[in-house]
């Protein structure tokens, strides 16, 4: 797959509800205990547990729930395709992104991801009473109507770079790049 190749991806997020005021509360000391003098090991802030919980829990929610679907839509030869993966979390918010190869994967791959916030939120609820989720999920077309933009990892890979370049094809070059070097390091599904 090239940056110029259409493609078509669905990005599922979910976000905890009610994190701030969860946090603010243990610093306050009333969600629970920090470290104390006593303790063998140290201990990370009272509101961090409910945050790893959520990272892990959802994406071993979210690879059950997978699962499932798959196996049910195998077993009336519906399309699932590629698995989705995690695009980048963002605080309390973790966002999943899949390419899509038939149209009827958005109804699966949506199937798999209600499912999975369903069944976290049950979870957290019953651990943390004041925090819940929210979800949304969206659909983007690839090169029409959205662009991806690629970022220097580093900024020394960014020196040397002119002034007057040009941001548009320099993205592009950039986009090239990097679609190379996923290329030589694996293999793409084929899309048609």
């Amino acid at each position: 797959m090239s940056p110029f190749t259409p493609s078509l991806r669905i990005f599922l997020s979910v976000d905890i509800v009610g994190s701030t005021a969860f946090k603010q509360s243990a610093a306050d000391g009333k969600a629970g205990k920090g470290a104390s003098a006593d303790d063998e090991f140290p201990r990370s802030e009272p509101w961090f547990e409910p945050i790893a919980q959520f990272y892990r829990g959802v994406e071993r929610t979210f690879s059950k729930e997978w699962s499932i679907c798959e196996e049910k839509a195998n077993s009336i030869n519906w399309p699932t395709g590629p698995s989705p993966e995690l695009w980048k979390s963002i605080g309390d918010e973790v966002i999943y992104t899949k390419h899509l190869t038939d149209h009827r994967e958005v109804l699966s791959t949506l199937y798999a991801w209600v499912s999975t916030v369903r069944s976290y939120r049950k979870i957290l609820r019953t651990q943390f009473k004041t925090l819940d989720l929210k979800s949304t999920a969206w659909i983007a077309g690839f090169p029409v109507h959205n662009a991806e933009v690629i970022f220097r990892p580093s900024v020394k890979n960014g020196a040397g770079v002119a002034e007057e370049d040009d941001e548009l094809y320099s993205n592009l070059q950039l986009l090239h790049e990097f679609y190379e070097d996923v290329k030589s390091s694996c293999t793409l599904p084929e899309t048609s």
